[in-house]
């Protein structure tokens, strides 16, 4: 069965980020409809090894590994190569997601892409350049999960458009990398 959603990791070394953020996309998306695919763009600290249990435990994960780093760009287009699913996803290694995060930007991307003008979609964060950031959002983990779930509720469905995004987590739909 084609997956829903293909979500690509890009990992340079690191290992620490990697496997929280594994962690939090593994307990936060519905993996029976979703495809990992992690890329390690030549890690020497043990991601590589790391990148291999995980794909030996979950059929849902692929991986690719480059030899020595080929930067994002390269690793991020690896992923998307070998990706299956309808909605395709970017996020690098430093992403902690929360709660229904797939289906709340699959909702995003369907309520937008009619529009016409719209390829990309991306979610609100604690840090980053740009509109996509939320002003006086909580860094502890178990803050950001309680003030996400909070901020969803106040702006569901108030989308922002804007001329820039944010590349540490995009999704757009398979006709548009096509």
């Amino acid at each position: 069965m084609r997956p829903k959603w293909s979500v690509v990791l890009t990992a340079y070394n690191n290992l620490f980020y990697s496997s929280q953020a594994i962690d939090k996309i593994l307990k936060n998306s519905p993996m029976e409809k979703t495809e990992l695919i992690l890329v390690n763009d030549g890690s020497d600290d043990g991601t590589h090894e790391f990148f291999d249990v995980l794909a030996s435990r979950h059929p849902f994960i692929k991986v690719v590994h480059h030899l020595k780093s080929q930067g994002y760009i390269k690793s991020a287009n690896d992923g998307l190569k070998i990706a299956k699913g309808d909605y395709l996803v970017c996020c690098n290694n430093d992403v902690l997601v929360t709660d229904s995060w797939l289906q709340k930007l699959t909702h995003c991307i369907k309520q937008v892409l009619p529009m016409g003008e719209f390829g990309l979609v991306g979610p609100a964060t604690n840090f980053c350049a740009g509109r996509q950031q939320v002003p006086n959002a909580k860094y502890d983990f178990d803050k950001i999960a309680a003030f996400s779930k909070a901020f969803s509720e106040q702006n569901n469905g108030n989308w922002m458009d804007t001329g820039f995004l944010s590349g540490f987590c995009i999704m757009f739909k398979r006709e548009v990398y096509q």
